[in-house]
């Protein structure tokens, strides 16, 4: 048995819907020459099972204690029958469209806690795939924020899935272990501790209070995570379902407008790709705010805190400057943004509210889950940022799985109350792929915003290829 951090159980605890914490990853497999990939079902069902049990969390489920006195623990069952989470959805002449229709039905299906948290599926011989001739099988795997992050996710399954392991560097497989503990051991337990969590808990509150009070951890800056973003129709909640799509171009690309703008990065240019992209989009609405949009971007805080908890990450508040139309002088703009938030997150990392919120009791944080929603169901959303992005750099790129080659991948991000349109970045291969998750209700015409995204690509190309 494993018990969950504060992090990762908070996943469990306040989560809306599952559309907060189910995450889909998909990847993208095709021949050269487009041609069908001829996958076995069967074959497929075994190769995988071999190498997902490489992993206990793949054959734990999720145990949650009487009244939640305490965190849920995973439980390793290798007695389940994971074959149920694998599934092949046939080769009926599929397009893109009917794809993005099955993924959004996956995306939407909550998870049964009783069970894994994660499924396997297989869409085989998709025609009109993004950037690709002839068809593409899509292997879309599904799992819970509970139980991995998007940098563990990424060095777990590249490890798992790719056809040549020994290229890639290990990643220690999760032990779990068994029930070895009564349920009136594991309650006996938590009330032991109970005074000790609780006082812990107790006194990082106060001084959190006292860091607040006193200035310690200012954030009333103007770009503080605290200030309103401007209202738009990505700030309205959850309506519908998620849908997806992606744009692909070259990474060297982004590399030389970056190298443009003293001490910008990569991710500040694509901030400022994808702020483009959101204005303009809502300017062919009528929709366009007249203030500055902002992104919530979670930076990871592995190297500066050591931790078992699955999720390990801070979320930054960068304004996108999306106002601002002169695009060299927006990069610099979010470069300055981004370089004064982590300074914030850096001073955040060191304070009492840090510690505060590792050392939340669980039923602090089911009773802050039920006043969320009780809040939201009465309330219309007010949110502080218009979108979330996230980046993840493909370190372990997967040249093939299954036997088939590995040519790209996109996913579906979590959405909130928030913000029902998220941008997820993957980096490998030579390639970068901006994904776009967002309410099929909210942005019926994701097609049209995926072409706002190309659109705003080519206008940052432009800095490098005019003149």
């Amino acid at each position: 048995m494993r018990q969950l951090r504060p992090r990762d159980s908070a996943y469990v605890y306040l989560d809306d819907t599952h559309l907060a914490a189910t995450v889909v990853s998909c990847w993208v497999l095709a021949h050269p020459d487009g041609g069908p990939c001829g996958l076995d079902p069967e074959t497929v069902t075994a190769t995988l099972l071999e190498r997902l049990g490489a992993d206990e969390i793949f054959a734990s489920v999720l145990f949650r204690l009487p009244g939640d006195i305490g965190h849920p623990y995973w439980v390793h069952r290798p007695d389940l029958d994971l074959t149920r989470h694998i599934r092949f959805h046939p080769p009926v002449g599929s397009t893109w469209p009917q794809a993005q229709s099955i993924l959004a039905t996956i995306a939407d299906t909550p998870f049964d806690f009783h069970r894994p948290l994660w499924n396997v599926d297989v869409i085989a011989d998709v025609s009109g795939v993004p950037d690709r001739v002839g068809l593409a099988t899509i292997v879309a795997i599904s799992f819970h924020h509970a139980a991995f992050d998007g940098i563990g996710w990424e060095e777990t399954m590249h490890r798992l899935l790719t056809d040549d392991p020994d290229d890639l560097p290990p990643v220690e497989p999760r032990s779990i272990g068994g029930r070895d503990r009564s349920t009136a051991r594991l309650v006996a337990r938590e009330v032991l501790i109970a005074p000790a969590v609780w006082g812990r808990f107790g006194v990082n509150v106060i001084r959190a209070v006292h860091e607040g009070i006193t200035g310690t951890r200012r954030a009333d800056r103007p770009d503080s995570p605290g200030t309103p973003a401007p209202s738009t129709r990505f700030n309205t909640g959850i309506r519908g379902r998620r849908n997806a799509d992606y744009v692909e171009f070259a990474l060297d690309d982004a590399k030389r407008i970056k190298n443009l703008i003293p001490g910008a990065t990569v991710n500040d240019v694509l901030l400022s790709i994808v702020g483009g992209a959101m204005q303009n989009h809502l300017a062919s609405l009528g929709e366009a705010p007249t203030t500055s949009m902002r992104a919530i971007v979670p930076m990871s805080t592995r190297k500066e805190i050591h931790s078992d908890a699955a999720n390990q990450f801070l979320p930054l508040a960068i304004d996108m400057h999306t106002t601002t139309n002169d695009l060299s002088t927006r990069i610099a703009a979010i470069t300055a943004t981004t370089a004064a938030e982590k300074q914030r997150a850096a001073t955040t990392m060191r304070s009492r509210y840090w510690r505060m919120v590792f050392s939340v009791p669980a039923p602090v944080l089911r009773l802050l889950g039920v006043l969320t929603r009780f809040s939201e169901r009465r309330r219309a959303p007010r949110s502080t940022v218009n979108t979330a992005f996230s980046s993840v750099i493909n370190h372990t790129p997967i040249a093939s799985m299954l036997g088939v080659p590995t040519a790209s991948g996109f996913g579906f991000a979590p959405l909130g109350a928030w913000s029902t349109i998220t941008h997820f970045v993957v980096s490998g291969l030579g390639r970068l792929m901006i994904v776009v998750t967002a309410d099929d209700e909210v942005l019926p015409d994701i097609a049209n915003y995926s072409d706002a995204l190309r659109e705003s690509v080519r206008a940052h190309l432009a800095l490098v290829t005019d003149g």
